[in-house]
């Protein structure tokens, strides 16, 4: 990835978008957990997992062995602990849900202050409803608000935020179903905002990601 994009720069946000169940918050998690060893912070916003869930994820993919099997206890005890030691003192998790983007925006500031905080991932931005929104709006131009605060969020802070996207179906109903920037679900400043615009799909052999 880091070939690809040439890194993450303070100031980005950055879109990572799939179809349901293709690995979005696995691939965050193993984003998370390269930048915790560079010594940096990481937040983890989780709408869809408690905070166990979200640090056993982190465990799994730390260990390489699922926390639902009981084989190779003692090897991923060790490990854990291992990664408690070394890794955890920058980790922030939060599980509860974003309603108002100022507490969200003072919560980085803080977490920049005591956690070095670099990088901020968000599971998943269909998933935040603002409260006090104008019930006249509709569901895409809250979205446009949202995206447009993290991206000036991430500018005014120095912080890289990557905000993880469902797409539409409309996809799926196409021969080619290699994603496109339209398929982001609630579309419209999503890619607009966005500094880099990353897809995860399984794609026929025969077909060249875009």
């Amino acid at each position: 990835l880091d070939k690809i994009i040439g890194g993450f720069k303070g100031g980005q946000l950055i879109t990572i978008g799939a179809g349901t169940g293709m690995g979005k918050s696995a691939f965050a998690v193993n984003i998370a957990l390269n930048i915790l060893r560079q010594e940096y912070g990481v937040a983890i916003w989780s709408f869809e997992m408690d905070e166990y869930e979200v640090v056993q994820r982190l465990f799994s993919v730390q260990t390489g062995k699922s926390y639902k099997t009981e084989r190779y206890q003692e090897e991923r005890y060790n490990l854990i602990r291992k990664f408690l030691e070394e890794l955890s003192q920058e980790l922030i998790i939060r599980t509860q849900p974003i309603k108002d983007l100022s507490l969200f925006y003072l919560d980085c500031q803080k977490g920049m202050k005591k956690k070095n905080l670099k990088v901020v991932i968000i599971d998943y931005l269909q998933l935040i409803h603002l409260s006090g929104s104008n019930k006249k709006a509709t569901r895409v131009a809250e979205i446009e608000y949202i995206t447009n605060s993290f991206k000036n969020i991430a500018n005014e802070l120095g912080l890289v935020i990557i905000i993880l996207s469902q797409l539409s179906r409309e996809h799926q109903r196409r021969e080619d179903k290699t994603p496109i920037l339209s398929d982001l679900r609630d579309s419209g400043s999503i890619e607009q905002d966005s500094n880099i615009v990353i897809f995860l799909s399984n794609l026929p052999e025969k077909l060249t990601p875009r």
